[in-house]
């Protein structure tokens, strides 16, 4: 779960960049401030695991509550079968491959998520750098630097503008830029590694699907 101290500094840091910057933009663009900044989901400190993301999505499934939403003991809170409709589609779509081999529940608390953007938009402008871009490349940088298996998944140039991100040797992209799931198809080269980082923290317990 997101400390309030970091949200109240992301949201303090970006206020004035975003009021400008939504004067004049459309719809298309328009980061939706009314969802509150989500910067990273999942167990970020610890997750083996961490995707490097654009900015969260929004469109008419959206919720006021999707950055809000958390369930006690489920890190990756989306995945939860009581998270809001248009969050835990796009999860469990996403993860589909390791929640049918790992359980949700193994998923939710070994995957992690950081956005370079951390507010919500129907589209991504990749021109745009709000102040807090910096606190979210220190967040990727942090789980480089423990060794975690890093997955770009969106805006591949704009994270390895980060020398420690660009160097991280346990660092892999997506081989689609559209294609944010993943499967072995979309990191041929690092599926193993990812398969590896998930069992060597599952168990044989049930978990809940």
């Amino acid at each position: 779960m997101v400390s309030k101290k970091l949200l109240e500094e992301i949201e303090h840091l970006d206020a004035e960049s975003i009021a400008r910057y939504n004067r004049n933009r459309s719809e298309k663009y328009r980061l939706h401030t009314e969802l509150g900044p989500c910067p990273y989901e999942g167990d970020i400190e610890n997750a083996p695991i961490v995707l490097l993301l654009a900015n969260p999505g929004f469109d008419d499934d959206s919720d006021i509550n999707d950055h809000r939403f958390h369930h006690e003991g489920w890190a990756l809170s989306g995945l939860h079968s009581e998270a809001p409709d248009g969050m835990r589609i796009w999860w469990r779509a996403r993860l589909k491959r390791l929640t049918d081999e790992f359980g949700l529940h193994h998923v939710a608390n070994n995957v992690a998520a950081i956005q370079l953007c951390a507010w919500a938009s129907r589209k991504f402008d990749g021109s745009l750098r709000l102040p807090s871009r910096q606190l979210q490349l220190k967040l990727a940088e942090s789980a480089a630097q423990r060794g975690a298996l890093v997955l770009i998944t969106r805006s591949f140039k704009l994270w390895c503008e980060s020398p420690v991100i660009a160097a991280h040797p346990r660092m892999h992209r997506a081989n689609s830029y559209l294609n944010s799931r993943l499967t072995e198809g979309n990191y041929p080269k690092g599926w193993q590694e990812i398969l590896s980082a998930m069992k060597a923290t599952h168990t044989d317990n049930k978990e809940s699907r």
